[in-house]
């Protein structure tokens, strides 16, 4: 089954397209959580089809092996002339090149790709960097060795620099997409903004020109008894809830993560110091539920995908609305049975004029909205949208209902299309296997290749959601009435004793449950899937 675009990400993907008719360079502003990498994923197919080279860039290890994985899965057919080039990976002669910024500077590893033809598409993910020097010598090199400059596409959450450089020297912005539209269209699930505050925090002797300068602002939060304040306020707001806490600097992280350790908290932490393979260990554990909170100073704010995570925790203070929308951005991604993102913040005290904080940043959006409609100019200035005016319009937040089934030999998670079928994502060790199940279906339709991350799989799986000409929406009013006669019917059929006084809504989740887990047994998807794909 292809993968289907949302909306939005449909007009990014053709807003560039349009962009490169004037400008070669098209950049994509989406909020994290929005799908950037798989509406870049579906160019980049676009263009190998056509006979493209295509290279990808990133300046980080899970920028690139995400993505490589993510195409792999979706787009089967081009997956062995994919590769990496990274490290010890040389993959240069590939048609897809994932690589690593850091290595291709090196003129040797460059001229290796560029041997084998031209990359046409040259994709720079967190496009912010590409200001820098070590991303200008590499794209400058490629430019050379063409007779007709590249093709690239920007992708960005964050277009602002903390160093004033302007990315519009460089880029032309294609699309954009607000985090609050996102929001309000059910792409993301709401902020639940709560502000603690530190009565002692001083920061009128902390440098710092556009952001505070890191060490400064550590020991400034350490006075200011930061790690107490932060164990009683996830004590009092977030039990229950999956955290991601951020640090000023790596000793309030490991502070922190031993006193919440000691509160009964089952805690971690991780910095831009830790070793590739602690930090994955740390991540899976967190996936598995055997972690609650993950602290940690200037590495999870971007490229990392935990959808689970349903709170986040600010426990530094920053001017940069790009690295607090980063921060934010990690919680507000979309996750079966997932609410809404809590996000304490615990720099409120100070008097800070230009502080961000939880909720100046949803005012801050609000504002860039509002200009957007009188025809001012906000923040995120989107571009290319004339030959879409037919697909812009308000629409209708797709968040249904999905069910999650414990009882069996993995968790898994459902959703009933009614006359349509179920969609169903299984877990598998550490990643998750999307299926579409059709009505008395013998066997399973598989909606990726292997198994891949829960954002993946339930984007896969929302997919198929949408299409279906029954679905039902979480809140909608007919699940606050009684049970019908029909449904107690079924239900005594499957053998399932409903309640006293049970709604609709409740009794359709139960017969999802039970219909869902009888399908899933007979069809043996307990089973590894790679034994069954192979």
């Amino acid at each position: 089954m292809p993968i289907t675009l949302r909306p939005y990400q449909e007009e990014a993907a053709t807003s560039a397209r349009e962009t490169w008719k004037t400008d070669r360079s098209a950049l994509v502003v989406l909020p994290t959580g929005c799908g950037k990498t798989i509406t870049a994923l579906s160019v980049a197919a676009a263009a190998r089809e056509k006979q493209f080279r295509v290279l990808w860039l990133a300046h980080r290890q899970e920028l690139l092996t995400q993505p490589f994985k993510a195409f792999n899965a979706v787009w089967p057919d081009l997956a062995a002339d994919s590769g990496i080039v990274q490290a010890n990976r040389n993959d240069a002669s590939a048609g897809t090149i994932f690589a690593s910024i850091d290595t291709v500077r090196n003129p040797n590893r460059l001229n290796d790709i560029l041997k084998h033809g031209t990359p046409m598409l040259v994709v720079c993910d967190e496009a912010h960097h590409s200001m820098a020097s070590s991303w200008q010598n590499v794209l400058e090199r490629i430019d050379q060795t063409a007779d007709k400059k590249p093709f690239r596409l920007g992708l960005t959450a964050t277009p602002e620099r903390t160093d004033g450089k302007n990315l519009g020297k460089m880029w032309k912005v294609a699309y954009s997409y607000s985090m609050l539209d996102a929001i309000d269209e059910g792409y993301l699930v709401p902020i639940r903004p709560v502000t603690e505050y530190l009565e002692n925090l001083d920061l009128s002797e902390v440098a710092g020109t556009g952001d505070y300068n890191a060490a400064e602002l550590g020991k400034a939060l350490l006075k200011a008894s930061v790690v107490d304040h932060t164990v009683d306020a996830l004590n009092r707001n977030a039990k229950g809830r999956k955290v991601l806490l951020f640090t000023a600097t790596v000793e309030q992280a490991r502070l922190t993560a031993e006193a919440l350790e000691q509160a009964g908290w089952k805690s971690a932490w991780v910095s831009g110091e830790t070793h590739a393979e602690r930090r994955a260990e740390v991540l899976t554990q967190f996936e598995t539920g055997n972690l609650d909170v993950i602290c940690n100073c200037a590495v999870l704010t971007e490229g990392t995908d935990l959808p689970i995570a349903d709170c986040v925790v600010v426990a530094r203070p920053t001017r940069s609305k790009p690295l607090y929308i980063q921060m934010v951005g990690r919680g507000v991604r979309l996750a079966p049975g997932k609410e809404d993102c809590l996000v304490i913040d615990l720099a409120g005290a100070t008097e800070e004029h230009d502080l961000i904080q939880a909720p100046v940043l949803v005012g801050l959006l609000k504002e860039d909205r509002r200009r957007q409609r009188a025809g001012e100019s906000p923040l995120y200035k989107p571009a290319g949208r004339d030959p879409l005016k037919g697909m812009l319009r308000r629409r209708r937040p797709i968040r249904a209902t999905w069910v999650a089934i414990r009882g069996l030999t993995k968790m898994v998670w459902v959703c009933d299309c009614g006359k349509e079928g179920m969609v169903a994502i299984v877990q598998q060790g550490d990643a998750w296997m999307p299926y579409y199940l059709a009505r008395r279906c013998r066997s399973p339709e598989p909606l990726s290749r292997h198994p891949v991350k829960l954002e993946l799989a339930y984007g896969l799986g929302s997919d198929v959601v949408r299409r279906a000409r029954s679905l039902t929406y979480p809140n909608a009013r007919w699940r606050t009435m009684p049970a019908t006669d029909g449904q107690k019917a079924y239900a005594t059929r499957l053998g399932i004793a409903l309640p006293r006084g049970v709604t609709k809504g409740q009794a359709a989740e139960m017969i999802t449950k039970e219909s869902a887990s009888r399908v899933l047994l007979r069809l043996d998807l307990a089973r590894p899937v790679q034994q069954r794909l192979l």
